[in-house]
């Protein structure tokens, strides 16, 4: 066990399968992908975990800045050491898995990314954004967790959930679930502001990538496209109806995706 965090997976599956790790965004827990979960086991070993700071996987000391590429390499080590897997993240854990695909390609066979940064070009952009997670850090510990909750889904890159009342109060629900005091130390040990721009990386990757975002999403959407075309074995998918969460807005839509183009892989 690493020092620095506690690591609590949640696996399903035939221990001997095939594995895919699952990979939450910010203020999520393994609980998110129980659909997907669910849909994958029969056939895969599963490997959820939530991850540092959230759900039931707390930091064991105080967090440093930059510790995206060591939590990947932990990460990377739940996989069984035969074979190659793939990968799924979103948002957060989306840039997380990428930092596991740059470290240890030959490790995966294929991955999707769906609604993930590739990192900011500049910086000019990396201390805009570290003064804005600085203070959302603090927001985080001094605020009631709904009301913080409440005005994070307020971001632009959420609008799409204002028309969705009833899924946006299931995902308060299940966000308040977590600590504070954690989720305030993933940001600063999983800023985007420490990451690296990832662009002229993306050529080096020879696997299979499957970019996903929705369509109500226009930020990401374009970052998927970019990313793609950078890729030698890039993909694009873009959901209706979605914005930054289509595994929450579209889950039928997007588990069938991620079932069909698996089993494509598999034949």
């Amino acid at each position: 066990m690493s020092e620095l965090w506690q690591i609590r997976t949640h696996n399903r599956g035939p221990k001997d399968a095939p594995a895919i790790l699952l990979l939450h965004g910010f203020l999520g827990s393994h609980r998110d992908w129980d659909p997907l979960a669910a849909s994958l086991a029969p056939h895969y070993r599963v490997i959820v975990p939530d991850l540092p700071g959230h759900g039931d996987s707390p930091f064991l000391a105080p967090a440093s800045a930059g510790l995206i590429p060591r939590l990947a390499d932990d990460l990377v080590r739940l996989l069984p050491r035969l074979g190659h897997h793939a990968i799924v993240g979103y948002s957060m854990g989306g840039r997380i898995a990428l930092h596991c695909l740059l470290r240890h390609p030959k490790r995966f066979a294929f991955a999707f990314l769906e609604s993930a940064g590739l990192g900011l070009l500049d910086d000019p952009a990396r201390i805009q954004r570290r003064e804005w997670e600085s203070k959302l850090a603090e927001r985080l510990v001094q605020q009631a967790p709904r009301d913080f909750l409440s005005d994070w889904y307020r971001l632009p890159i959420f609008a799409s959930l204002a028309d969705r009342p009833a899924l946006l109060a299931e995902l308060l629900e299940a966000r308040a679930q977590n600590d504070p005091a954690q989720l305030a130390m993933a940001l600063v040990a999983f800023s985007v502001a420490d990451q690296d721009d990832h662009r002229p990386s993306l050529p080096s990757l020879s696997m299979p990538l499957h970019f996903i975002a929705g369509k109500l999403d226009p930020k990401y959407m374009a970052l998927a496209i970019e990313a793609a075309a950078l890729c030698p074995l890039g993909n694009t998918h873009l959901l209706c109806d979605c914005g930054h969460t289509p595994h929450v807005e579209s889950p039928e839509l997007f588990n069938q995706l991620i079932l069909d183009t698996i089993e494509f892989y598999s034949r």
